[in-house]
């Protein structure tokens, strides 16, 4: 199985942009692929997508956090997931077994004043605002985990902070809460010594899955249109072999 991911940051304006969008989603090749910030009109674009609400605010009308796309995709249980928990999940027949994938985006350092509607605007401290928001998406892996199997759940998005390297403003505090998450879960982040688009900094856009299964190399293509990249962001793709 092939999953890969993505931040589009709602990019995508216009039909001809939307085009290019749409071919590098293609080129990625994947069974399934969570983007995170897919912008204005994805849905219509794609209306057999697993989404979380589409209650943010955007030009273009209300928008999701998350997109998961894949063919015989089943959303997993879309009420528990408010719109402030940026999450969405879904499962899929992969040969005999059933695998689910949780595509989520954790709190970024400027969260609190760029989304007041899901963080608030109480003068929190931001290592209170990423622990509220990990602790309750790792509850959800958990209960997930629990109905699948460890070895049948991956965890797929935009973490926000990268696992390796220099963190560069991002933050110290986020990065060993993510890690003490996923050794909680039983999880390795897969492309965590991966590039960003970013020169010297590793990956914050992540693959997570079991510890106990087969992984191809991470690859990370940085999808560019007319010689300009589609998103400050690179993609990521890697190859599971299901055990």
């Amino acid at each position: 199985m092939r999953i890969a991911t993505w931040n589009m940051e709602r990019r995508a304006r216009g039909r001809a942009f939307e085009e290019h969008y749409d071919k590098a989603i293609r080129d990625l090749d994947a069974d399934v692929t969570v983007i995170t910030e897919p912008g204005p009109h994805f849905r219509h674009r794609y209306p057999e997508a697993v989404m979380s609400p589409n209650e943010r605010a955007g030009k273009g009308g209300e928008e999701s956090w998350i997109a998961i796309l894949g063919s015989g995709l089943q959303p997993l249980h879309m009420e528990r997931f408010p719109y402030r928990r940026l999450a969405a999940a879904a499962s899929k027949d992969v040969s005999d077994r059933q695998i689910a994938v949780y595509g989520s985006v954790l709190p970024w350092n400027a969260g609190r004043s760029q989304a007041p509607d899901v963080y608030g605007t109480q003068p929190r401290k931001f290592k209170d605002v990423f622990d509220l928001a990990l602790q309750e998406q790792v509850q959800d892996i958990e209960t997930l985990q629990r109905e699948f199997g460890r070895h049948s759940v991956f965890w797929v998005g935009d973490f926000n902070h990268p696992l390796e390297g220099p963190l560069r403003g991002f933050s110290g505090h986020a990065r060993k809460r993510i890690d003490e998450a996923l050794q909680t879960l039983g999880m390795t982040a897969l492309n965590r010594t991966s590039g960003h688009a970013k020169s010297g900094v590793c990956a914050i856009d992540l693959i997570c899955g079991p510890l106990k299964l087969d992984y191809g190399t991470p690859e990370e293509p940085y999808p560019t249109a007319m010689g300009k990249p589609l998103s400050d962001h690179r993609a990521y793709a890697l190859d599971v072999l299901l055990s």
